[in-house]
């Protein structure tokens, strides 16, 4: 065999290898009428992703967001995003950004979930939301709506990695399974 032929055979390997999950590619700059969700057409609210594809434990959904500010007034973004299972939503570094700083809008969580098994959020920042989130004197009042710009309840399987928190009140998870 020489090596144009193995050169062949690996290709072919290496393309007829199944993908695994769904990816979504998402930029302030793309369009949720006219993108396909690919990297040269993203779409451009990262709520209209999570609209248009579901996940499962055999094939995940990944957002892939490209670098830029995703808000309310720049490119329409609503928040709380409402997280679902088997998803991965991966920046593109400290230059991803979700704002929810703008004057007039106040949410209070950036991105929220409940019984959640298999979620992934790395590279990215966030700010804004819930700024100043009510005390909570015992745990066992502890709401989703209280306190958290990500808020988790019940969730399996997480990893939130190289996520930046600014002028927020960062992460609430609250789980009864440790």
């Amino acid at each position: 065999m020489n090596r144009s032929e193995l050169l062949m055979i690996v290709m072919g390997l290496f393309f007829a290898a199944p993908c695994y999950g769904i990816t979504i590619h998402v930029s302030p700059d793309g369009s949720n009428e006219e993108g396909d969700g690919s990297r040269d057409n993203p779409c451009q609210t990262i709520g209209y992703a999570l609209s248009v594809a579901d996940g499962s434990e055999d094939d995940p959904l990944t957002i892939q967001l490209i670098v830029g500010t995703y808000s309310a007034g720049i490119n329409g973004e609503e928040f709380p995003l409402t997280l679902e299972s088997y998803l991965v939503i991966n920046g593109a570094e400290a230059e991803t950004i979700l704002d929810a700083t703008e004057e007039g809008y106040d949410p209070l969580h950036l991105m929220t979930g409940e019984g959640l098994k298999s979620l992934r959020i790395t590279r990215l920042t966030v700010r804004g939301a819930n700024e100043n989130p009510e005390e909570l004197d015992d745990w066992e009042d502890w709401q989703p709506s209280r306190g958290g710009t990500i808020a988790l309840e019940d969730c399996h399987d997480v990893q939130i990695s190289n996520v930046h928190f600014i002028g927020s009140s960062g992460l609430s998870v609250r789980t009864e399974n440790y």
